[in-house]
């Protein structure tokens, strides 16, 4: 076996290795665009069903007027305080909207602040049902 045979054999074994490569992104190129495809396809049925809310679809809902039925303080908004992360202070935050994470639909709060107007899906932390023995 000559020289120019061993180079000449690892020039043509990396040939093929580039050609296999590119074949392969090919390959996972189209499978990504198919599985983007069907996603968004996926998606716009979810959002033509209409069955579940976000944050979007929250926001154009329109609060009702009040009538003489309906005291004035129901439509009252309500501010809770909130530690809001970007002012890293406790803040009167308002509910703006619900949206869907992880397949359970959350409250989306807004920070009081002028200066701040951060919305966000605030973490809740549930008390346990039985009290602890002291």
């Amino acid at each position: 076996m000559n020289v120019d045979d061993v180079i000449r054999e690892r020039i043509e074994a990396a040939r093929r290795k580039a050609e296999n490569d590119k074949r392969r992104r090919e390959e996972l190129a189209a499978a990504r665009a198919a599985g983007l495809a069907h996603r968004h396809a996926q998606k716009l049925r979810n959002l033509n069903r209409g069955d579940t809310p976000t944050v979007a679809s929250a926001a154009r809902t329109e609060t009702p007027a009040p009538s003489k039925e309906t005291p004035m303080a129901a439509t009252k908004p309500v501010h809770v305080l909130l530690l809001c992360p970007a002012c890293r202070a406790q803040r009167r935050c308002r509910p703006v909207g619900t949206a869907v994470v992880g397949k359970r639909r959350r409250e989306v709060v807004e920070c009081g602040d002028k200066s701040c107007g951060l919305q966000w899906v605030a973490a809740r932390e549930h008390l346990d049902a039985t009290p602890t023995a002291a």
